[in-house]
Order: C-alpha cells, then structure tokens, then sequence
C-alpha cells in the first residue's frame, strides 16, 4: 500500500526479556541507494552436500549454539573467548567440545579459511570469518581480513564480518580500523548491518577524537534517526554515541 522499493520484517529476541521487539523496515523509491544492503537471493541454493573440514565444524557449532539460544538454554553470564571473538562462547555442555576443536582447527588450516572467504555459498564464508575471530596471534590481521566483506552482498556475511571487527577492537584496544563503511551502514535497511555497525563506531570513537569529530560531522543525522527507534539494540548504542559526540 505504501508503495515502498522494499519492505521487511525483523524480530529480535534480548535474553531474560520476555519482550519481542519488531523492527519494520522500509526503503522509499527516492531512497534506491539503501537498496544495495538487500539480500539479493533469499532462497540462495544451500552446498549440495556436508564438508569434511572446520568450517563445517564451524557451521554445526552455529547451528546446535543457535538453537540453544532461541530455547533460551544459556546461562546469564559474560561469554568467554580464547580468541579475539566468539559468538556464544562454549560454556554450555553441547558446545564445549568445540571450544578446542575450533581453536585449534582455525590455526592449522589458515589457507583453507582463506579460500572459503570467496566461497560462493554465504553460509560458508560466515562460517570462516567466525573462525578468523578464532585466530590469536594478530588481531589487526583479523581485523583486515574480514573488512572486504563488510560489503558483502549478503547480510549474513556483512554480520559475521562486522561483529568480528566490533568484538576484536573492544578486546584488542590497539587495534583499529576506517569507520567510512559503518558510518554508511547505518543506512541500510539491516538491522544487523546497523546495530553490529554502532557497535564498531562506539568502540572506535572511545579511542579517538578524530573518529568523534568525524561522527559528528557525517553520521549525526543517522544517528538521531537510530535513537528514535524502540529496537534497543538501535536505539541504545545510538544515544551513547549521541553524548559521546
């Protein structure tokens, strides 16, 4: 009816918070811009059949720890990660044998990660950018490799990539990375591109005036715009940002 160039639905999910929070999602014909950041292929064919090699280890641990988290079976503590970013930890029993697993596994088979972030399936290229996260030698490296994908075509990938970056920079605090491409996300019509991308610009703009200066002066507009939401994990970064600048 509203005759919009795109419309979505997302609904987000806070442990311990009975609230099921709904973010709809609109892009205007005059704003064909944001179209970029839509999933082009929803039903994208899925691999034809299962790997023999850590990244579908990686798969299954997102898969089995996914589940365990819309059941709400997760205790109500910090995750804890051997490497510079984890997304749901091990602590629970069904994911703690693959806290070796993937530490291990993503050190000793670094080109073969390498090449599955070009794999044209994209449940496999999040699956090896997690891994990257896994690394621990050089967190700036991590952070760099996974960058590209920050514009991936898929929003999954783009998710992955970003909350790696997000999760390195607030473990690493040497570390840093060009805030251009999350100040631009906070554009797209993803709730994931927007929130993982506040995340990033918050740890950056702890750290550097210039990056607060930057913010001020380019990404003011969305931000006020962000903090008019109800969405929490939109709203909340974005108002800390907002006092921060």
């Amino acid at each position: 009816e509203g005759h919009y160039a795109y419309a979505n639905l997302t609904l987000v999910l806070y442990p311990g918070d009975k609230t099921h929070y709904i973010t709809i999602e609109v892009v205007r014909p005059s704003e064909s811009d944001r179209l970029k950041w839509t999933d082009p292929d929803p039903l994208q064919e899925a691999p034809p059949a299962r790997f023999n090699d850590i990244v579908q280890t990686m798969q299954d641990y997102l898969n089995i720890a996914g589940d365990l988290a819309i059941k709400g079976q997760f205790p109500d503590k910090p995750i804890h990660c051997s490497g510079y970013h984890c997304i749901f930890g091990f602590d629970h029993p069904k994911l703690k044998p693959f806290e070796a697993l993937l530490r291990d596994g993503a050190r000793r088979n670094v080109p073969l990660i390498m090449k599955v972030l070009h794999d044209k399936y994209s449940e496999r290229r999040v699956a090896a950018i997690y891994l990257v996260g896994e690394w621990r030698d050089n967190p700036q490296y991590n952070i760099n490799t996974v960058l590209p994908y920050v514009d991936d075509p898929d929003s999954a990938v783009r998710n992955a990539a970003i909350r790696v970056i997000g999760g390195t920079l607030f473990k690493a605090k040497q570390c840093h990375v060009d805030v251009a491409p999350f100040i631009r996300l906070l554009r797209s019509p993803q709730g994931t591109d927007r929130n993982k991308s506040l995340f990033v610009l918050l740890a950056e703009a702890k750290k550097d005036p210039a990056v607060r200066k930057l913010l001020r002066q380019q990404a003011y507009a969305s931000l006020k715009e962000l903090a008019a939401l109800k969405q929490p994990n939109n709203h909340d970064v974005a108002v800390k940002l907002i006092k921060m600048i």
